[in-house]
């Protein structure tokens, strides 16, 4: 039975050394069949991300685990799944600085305007080659990297949504512990093609 529960995944990465966690959020219809829902939800996102989700990344990224947190109702404990060795296949002798992140904007059909709640989001994936960009510009072939990465999670959990379906969540200022104030599901995405930075400031983005 659909139990409309919003669950957050986080990927824990490691990037030449640096922890990374991108991560994303999912509304619960069908679930699945354990009594226990956070193991469902990790074998959902583990089945589509599959064995080698990391294809065309830095060799110098892997996926350790995926963290699986009851964001509503917030009944259940955050769990630690860790994730059969995944490691980058692309040889990199030297990579990126570790802040160095592609990003994968991600749409619902709310238009973001203001006063527009979880209207858009972004992940933002480290792991990009040295040669996968030039001058701060990801080139197409790395594009097409992203674009597959990000496939893997759309298809699943948007083109199909049944068990579980891809949301943007917006939460409530200063909600202690985080309440939700909006959620929207995901229409498309698209690749950036320019480097960002993960750190929360980055000139000529704002703040």
């Amino acid at each position: 039975m659909a139990s409309g529960d919003v669950w957050r995944v986080t990927m824990l990465m490691d990037w030449g050394g640096v922890k990374c966690r991108p991560g994303f959020h999912l509304i619960e219809g069908g679930g699945g069949a354990d009594p226990d829902e956070s193991l469902n939800v990790n074998a959902a996102v583990s089945a589509a991300l599959g064995a080698d989700p990391l294809a065309g990344f830095s060799a110098a990224l892997t996926l350790v685990a995926l963290v699986v947190e009851d964001i509503q109702p917030g009944t259940r404990p955050t769990v630690t799944y860790p994730y059969a060795l995944a490691q980058g296949d692309h040889a990199d002798d030297n990579p990126l600085p570790p802040q160095s992140a592609g990003v994968i904007s991600v749409n619902t059909a709310v238009k973001p305007i203001t006063g527009a709640f979880a209207a858009q989001g972004r992940i933002y994936m480290p792991g990009t080659p040295a040669d996968g960009q030039i001058s701060g510009f990801l080139q197409s072939a790395f594009q097409g990297v992203l674009s597959a990465f990000a496939s893997k999670i759309f298809d699943v959990f948007v083109t199909d949504g049944t068990a579980y379906q891809w949301n943007i969540v917006s939460y409530t200022p200063g909600s202690k512990p985080r309440t939700v104030r909006a959620f929207n599901p995901v229409t498309s995405f698209s690749i950036n093609n320019v480097v960002r930075s993960q750190r929360r400031r980055e000139v000529g983005v704002g703040e």
